[in-house]
């Protein structure tokens, strides 16, 4: 039986998020997603991913962190202190 793959999560369903959302999904990964909007997450959800209501929520269901990108910041970034509790995975 082959293992099964671990988690990943998408934080910002932009159209690289949501690109890359969709493609794990496709590929039967298991998905976690958060935006700030409910919007780009419902065909999402239909693929088989779970929308985290925060991201703080979304770091949780992670078993761990094995790299992230961050692109974007500003200083209202609500995905900021997510990083932080990045950092200790």
């Amino acid at each position: 039986m082959a293992p099964q793959p671990e988690t990943v999560a998408v934080l910002g369903l932009g159209s690289m998020g949501h690109g890359m959302a969709s493609s794990a999904l496709r590929a039967g990964i298991p998905t976690i997603v958060w935006n700030r909007r409910a919007d780009p997450t419902r065909d999402l959800t239909d693929l088989g991913a779970y929308v985290a209501e925060t991201t703080s929520e979304t770091v949780a269901h992670l078993s761990q962190a094995r790299g992230s990108q961050f692109w974007g910041r500003r200083s209202s970034d609500p995905a900021s202190h997510s990083r932080a509790e990045l950092r200790g995975r």
